[in-house]
């Protein structure tokens, strides 16, 4: 014996119910999850900011280390080019 309209609709909304529960459950666990990750986000791109100024700082005294261990070099030699002078003379026991 083939169902009413109404035995169906007996039957369907009650799971129509228990679905709209169920997606609404669903619904608020990934606006939750949503929310949690936008914070991650949101932190990882502070994170990041503080990162790239140090790495920016760390280039710059990286260059500021070069440029002393040039001008390092270039005193080293310029002393040793003056003791050899000096000894050229004969100022040096």
């Amino acid at each position: 014996m083939p169902k009413t309209t109404l035995e169906k609709l007996e039957v369907l909304v009650p799971r129509l119910v228990e679905e709209s529960h169920q997606l609404r459950e669903e619904n608020r666990q990934l606006k939750k999850e949503i929310k949690a990750l936008r914070a991650d986000l949101e932190k990882s791109h502070k994170e990041e900011k503080k990162l790239q100024a140090k790495v920016e700082k760390l280039s710059h005294l990286e260059q500021v280390q070069k440029q002393f261990e040039k001008d390092q070099t270039q005193i080293r030699t310029k002393v040793e080019d003056l003791l050899q002078g000096i000894e050229k003379i004969g100022l040096t026991p």
